[in-house]
């Protein structure tokens, strides 16, 4: 009752695989800690802001 396995035994076989390449294309720039840092603090002040400049309609009273 034993398993006949042998370690020369192929699982996966590729041929000709090739890899693509873009040149010149656009890329992904990744984000430094002190730039997220730097918005998270920013992120308060904006919303203030745009408060500020934009602030919400008044509501009318629904009195008739």
């Amino acid at each position: 009752m034993g398993l006949n396995v042998k370690m020369t035994d192929i699982a996966i076989r590729v041929e000709n695989l090739s890899k693509q390449y873009r040149i010149g294309g656009p890329q992904a720039r990744y984000k430094t800690i002190r730039e997220s840092l730097t918005e998270a603090a920013q992120a308060p002040f904006r919303r203030l802001s745009s408060m500020v400049s934009h602030p919400p309609s008044p509501t009318r009273p629904s009195g008739r």
